[in-house]
C-alpha cells in the first residue's frame, strides 16, 4: 500500500491517539509525559521566536497535542495534516477549550511534501514527530522553506534515531525493577502495537536532520536534545515517583556526549534569502 494512503488510513481510524500519546502503559493519565510535552513545546516556541503577532504553520498537527500550546502565543496558527480524522478531533478539542479562540486556528487537509500555501506566507513553521514518516524528508523541508518568510524560523523535532534499542532496553529493565518494588501487583505491560507496522518510520539522527536542512537550503541556527525516560512505557503508579527525573533530564541535556542519547532532537533553521 502507498505510504501516504497507509498513514491517512491509520490516523483517520485512530480514535485513541491522545490516549496513546498522553497516557502511560496502563492507560492512565501520565502527568510526567504531559509536563515533558509542555517543555518541548515551550523550547520550540522559544527557538521559533513566537509572539502575539506571529502567523505560524504547524506541519503534521494531528489532534493538536502541540497546537494547543502554540496557539496561545500566536496571532494565527495554520494546522496541516494528511488525516481529516485527526483534524476533526483537533477542532472538537479546540471548541471545548474556553481559553483558546478557535477563530485563530485554520485547519487544512494536505500533503506536507506539496503544501497548498503561497510562498513566504508564514513567520515560522513548526513540526513535531512528522518528517520521520515521510517518503522524502528534503522535499518536505524545501516546502517549509518555500512557505516561510525570509528570515523566519523553521523548527523541527523528531525521535532521536541514535536513541538505541540497547539503551532503551536497559532503561526499561531499570524502570521495571523499580516498579516491582514500588507498585503492588505490578505486571510488565504488553508492548503497544506500533504504527510502524503500517507505514514508514525512519530512524533520523541529528546529523541526518541537519543534513536534510542543508540539502533543503535552510541554514541551521541551533539544535539540541531533550528527554531520556520513555514516558509512555511507565505505569501511572510509578510515574509519580519519577517526577524528580525532570530536573535530572535538564542536567543531562547540557552534558556533551550524554545529551546525544536524549529521546528527541530539535533543529531550528533560518529561511535566509
Amino acid at each position: 500500500m502507498n505510504n501516504k494512503i497507509a498513514q491517512k488510513n491509520y490516523y483517520d481510524s485512530c480514535g485513541n491517539f491522545d490516549i496513546l500519546e498522553l497516557g502511560t502503559a496502563d492507560g492512565r493519565e501520565n502527568k510526567y509525559r504531559k509536563r515533558f510535552i509542555s517543555r518541548r513545546a515551550e523550547a520550540m516556541a522559544k527557538l521559533a521566536g513566537l509572539d502575539g503577532g506571529s502567523t505560524v504553520l504547524e506541519v503534521g498537527c494531528g489532534t493538536g497535542i502541540y497546537t494547543v500550546h502554540w496557539i496561545k502565543s500566536t496571532k494565527k496558527l495554520y494546522g496541516l495534516d494528511i488525516s481529516r480524522g485527526m483534524l476533526v478531533r483537533l477542532r472538537e478539542k479546540i471548541e471545548k477549550t474556553e481559553k483558546i479562540d478557535s477563530d485563530d486556528l485554520f485547519l487544512i487537509e494536505g500533503d506536507s511534501e506539496r503544501m497548498p500555501f503561497r510562498n513566504r506566507r508564514f513567520d515560522a513553521v513548526m513540526s513535531v514527530n512528522t518528517v520521520e514518516h515521510l517518503d522524502d524528508v528534503p522535499a518536505a523541508l524545501r516546502e517549509m522553506r518555500r512557505v516561510c518568510r525570509d528570515g523566519g524560523k523553521i523548527v523541527v523535532s523528531v525521535p532521536n534515531g541514535n536513541f538505541s534499542a540497547k539503551y532503551r532496553a536497559k532503561l526499561m529493565q531499570t524502570i521495571e525493577w523499580i516498579a516491582t518494588r514500588l507498585v503492588r501487583g505490578y505486571a510488565r505491560p504488553e508492548p503497544a502495537r506500533s504504527h510502524g507496522d503500517d507505514f514508514t518510520h525512519q530512524d533520523i539522527s541529528m546529523d541526518d536532520l541537519t543534513g536534510a536542512f542543508a540539502e533543503a537550503g535552510i541554514r541551521v541556527a541551533q539544535n539540541g536534545f531533550m528527554g531520556f525516560v520513555p514516558h509512555q512505557a511507565i505505569p501511572a503508579g510509578v510515574a509519580r515517583y519519577l517526577m524528580w527525573m525532570e530536573a535530572l533530564e535538564r542536567v543531562f541535556e547540557m552534558i556533551p556526549g550524554l545529551r546525544s542519547v536524549g529521546g528527541v532532537i530539535i533543529v531550528c533553521g533560518v529561511a535566509d534569502l
